[in-house]
């Protein structure tokens, strides 16, 4: 991608040594996603996670000094253990979209 283009596409590659059916359920469930989504630091609150295409996670990262923003992914395509994919904005506490990223 080039400085200038328009793309809004995001692909994001990392190699984490643990089982691939493992990795893949941390992205699943509100439990494991609370403990380690967002930035170092920031306190997660899942409002609603419908895991499927279609669905998606609604939730709140509360930052050090006290601040709240809320976020939401809209599942697009979902193949276990292999894929996800999502489209990722901002939103209100009620989940409206407030900004696409």
């Amino acid at each position: 991608m080039t400085p200038n283009s328009e793309s809004k596409e995001l692909i994001i590659t990392r190699e984490i040594h643990a089982p691939r059916e493992l990795v893949f359920q941390v992205w699943t469930e509100a439990e494991h996603l609370k403990h380690w989504w967002g930035p170092k630091g920031f306190e997660i609150s899942v409002k609603h996670l419908d895991f499927r295409e279609g669905g998606f996670f609604h939730y709140s990262m509360q930052a050090p000094g006290g601040s709240r923003m809320w976020g939401k992914f809209v599942y697009q395509e979902i193949k276990a253990p292999e894929k996800i994919v999502w489209i990722n904005c901002f939103s209100d506490e009620a989940g409206n979209i407030v900004r696409l990223i």
